[in-house]
């Protein structure tokens, strides 16, 4: 026997050494680090007689705890060029967040008042180790605040300034910092001009009607700029307040100064039966200017026979309808009016919804030539084709042409679909079974999930069949199966195909903030902390191998396979396979792998007799996945579907050229490569 006492000494020794690395740790973790640095301070650009504006940016980080006690303030002061301050104003911390977009804005109460982090005996809290209102934050955060929400700035002159940011804390100045910044005086320009504007459809006339498209061009000017925004409007002289069209105008040209071709053509697609007018307008960034084009008229447009219409033939004493709006359209949105001819034996009713009634006489046979015209309410019309009406003896006249759905799945024995007549003949004849008995969900598509379906089921997730997804850089060892979802579902463990990572080097960079004695040594800390782990998992990897080692050296020699006599079979198979399994014998195992298929044997089952039998565990899964995948395409084949489709679903689906090569020869279909 071999004894592993030392080993259980070892454990509990380097178990004492991680505790004891742990409470150091936590010993020698401050409770506060104190450290708060500047971030930013961003000026917005400003002219004479205009007051500063922009934000002013603190970055806190993880651990600080500022007091909100009044002793906290922000202050912000003005300095002209000879470096007097000239404006001036202060907000507490707590206002100072309030105003920013911090989250919490607010101090709270109950905050322990303790650092141990700064050299200066100066810093120090009003009542040490004391609660009381603070900003806390357990995360690094960036509090940024406008400078409008300091009160007392004053409208500049133009000239160079410096603003002067403070930080503080009773007496100690947390951080400061300082930006220059530059008023300019107002530039006076001249805006652009604006000349030629023309306004015309594509072929040069100033008419047009709706869907047309319309150009509108100008020339532009600017004597003192470099920089200028040219802009359009498409509008209806009735409504100037909503254009119908806008946007920017492209234009070319050597330079402003000497003026630039502007030049928009676009589509028209609402109608407004009126005049219309363009209006070009161009800024420089200061000024700016615009000017309309002469006007141009929308006709109006005639109604747009869409269709035409078809013959109609149904039995007598019977009705029949059809919609207008599939035959006409008005491209002006107007009320169309409907007149029609040749309804000598027909009574033709239009009602609101545009729907024409065809209504025949009493026991009326024959045939009338019909005709349809659509008015718009401004005169302009179009005349539709003429069609056949016939009425008939007949009783069937009418031919069914029905469109089911797919059958739902499988509840309480019973399964339905939806079936419609295309034709709306009114009659049953030839309608299609829209239920019928089921037991439970099959193999087919979209007839819903059955998990027990041989080589997978396109209707059930890869995870309700226990299979496993292959990522992009893993492959299938084993056979696939179908399912729902995109990508090779396996059913085994997928293999990785990366060999080998590499490691990438990250570069930390540094923070500029106050010095923080408790930050380095938790580094330090850490450091150690991290390399006590690494010693610890490395010599418990150690100990394990050798207690394995030491095991295997004591335990038994290893048992040869036995062979699986048929009584040896699984007590709950009902109908047991008579076929023994010798692991020299691979048809016999194809035999009882199918018999045992066949009499409903679970998978997990078939798999112990075959390892108990001494087959390896590989040929166990390839002989299994083949014979499912064989039983698949003879389920497929008895449902009719052709052959080519299964292959190629196969082929979809993962399954490798081999795998179904050899599973068409265990069924009644030839492989068709």
């Amino acid at each position: 026997m071999v004894h592993i006492k030392k080993d259980r000494e070892l454990s509990v020794f380097i178990f004492a050494i991680f505790v004891f690395s742990f409470l150091v740790f936590m010993l020698m973790k401050p409770s506060i680090t104190g450290n708060v640095v500047k971030d930013n301070i961003d000026l917005d650009t400003i002219t004479a007689g205009q007051s500063l504006t922009g934000d002013i940016s603190i970055k806190f980080l993880a651990g600080d705890v500022i007091p909100c006690n009044g002793s906290s303030n922000v202050y912000i002061g003005i300095k002209d060029s000879g470096d007097q301050v000239i404006q001036r104003s202060t907000l507490t911390l707590e206002n100072f967040l309030t105003n920013s977009n911090a989250n919490p804005k607010n101090c709270i109460d109950g905050q322990i008042f303790k650092d141990g982090s700064h050299d200066s005996p100066d810093w120090a809290w009003e009542n040490p180790e004391q609660p009381g209102r603070a900003f806390s934050t357990l995360s690094e955060v960036t509090v940024s605040t406008p400078i409008s929400a300091f009160s007392g700035l004053s409208a500049l002159s133009a000239g160079t300034y410096t603003l002067e940011f403070i930080l503080n804390y009773s007496a100690d100045v947390l951080i400061s910092d300082t930006k220059s910044f530059t008023v300019s005086a107002p530039v006076t320009t001249n805006p652009p001009t604006i000349t030629d504007v023309s306004f015309t459809n594509l072929t040069g006339s100033n008419k047009f009607r709706v869907k047309d498209y319309v150009n509108c061009s100008s020339i532009v000017k600017d004597t003192d700029s470099s920089t200028v925004n040219v802009k359009y409007i498409l509008w209806n002289e009735t409504n100037f307040a909503s254009p119908f069209k806008s946007g920017d105008v492209s234009c070319s040209g050597d330079s402003w100064v000497n003026g630039k071709s502007c030049n928009i053509s676009v589509q028209i697609t609402e109608s407004h039966i009126d005049e219309w007018t363009c209006t070009i307008s161009a800024n420089d960034t200061i000024k700016g200017t615009y000017v309309n084009s002469s006007s141009i008229d929308m006709l109006n447009s005639p109604p747009i026979l869409k269709d035409n219409f078809d013959n109609m033939s149904w039995r007598k004493n019977t009705n029949d309808s059809l919609e207008l709006e599939d035959y006409f359209s008005e491209p002006d949105g107007q009320k169309l009016i409907y007149n029609f001819t040749g309804n000598n034996s027909i009574s033709i009713f239009i009602n609101s919804n545009d729907e024409a009634e065809f209504v025949p006489k009493a026991n009326w046979t024959g045939t009338n030539l019909i005709r349809f015209s659509a008015n718009d309410s401004l005169g302009l019309y179009v005349v539709g084709n003429l069609f056949l009406i016939n009425i008939t003896n007949s009783t069937s006249s009418c031919s069914e042409t029905w469109n089911c759905t797919n059958w739902t799945s499988c509840v309480n024995n019973v399964r339905t679909r939806t079936c419609i007549d295309e034709n709306n003949c009114g009659t049953l004849t030839g309608r299609p079974a829209i239920n019928e008995s089921c037991t439970g969900s099959t193999c087919g598509i979209n007839d819903g999930c059955s998990i027990s379906c041989v080589g997978g089921d396109s209707d059930c997730s890869c995870s309700l069949e226990n299979g496993y997804v292959c990522g992009s850089n893993q492959t299938c060892s084993s056979s696939t199966l179908l399912h729902s979802g995109s990508g090779i579902c396996c059913s085994i463990s997928c293999t990785s195909t990366v060999l080998a990572g590499t490691t990438t080097n990250v570069n930390l960079g540094t923070n500029t903030n106050l010095e923080n004695k408790s930050n380095k040594v938790l580094i330090g800390v850490s450091l150690i902390s991290g390399i006590v782990f690494i010693m610890i998992l490395v010599i418990i990897i150690y100990t394990y191998v050798q207690r394995k080692r030491a095991v295997v050296e004591e335990s038994s020699p290893i048992v040869q396979p036995k062979e699986v006599a048929p009584q040896t079979f699984v007590k709950e198979i009902k109908q047991e396979p008579t076929i023994k399994v010798r692991p020299v014998n691979v048809e016999k195992m194809k035999e009882y792998i199918q018999k045992s298929l066949n009499a409903k044997v679970p998978l997990k089952n078939i798999k112990e007799e075959l390892e108990r039998a001494g087959w390896p565990q590989s040929d166990i899964e390839k002989e299994l996945s083949l014979a499912r995948l064989s039983n698949y395409i003879q389920v497929k084949i008895n449902q009719g579907i052709p052959k080519e489709q299964i292959i190629s679903s196969l082929r979809i689906k993962g399954w490798k050229e081999e795998q179904i090569k050899e599973a068409l020869k265990e069924t009644r279909i030839k492989p068709l490569f």
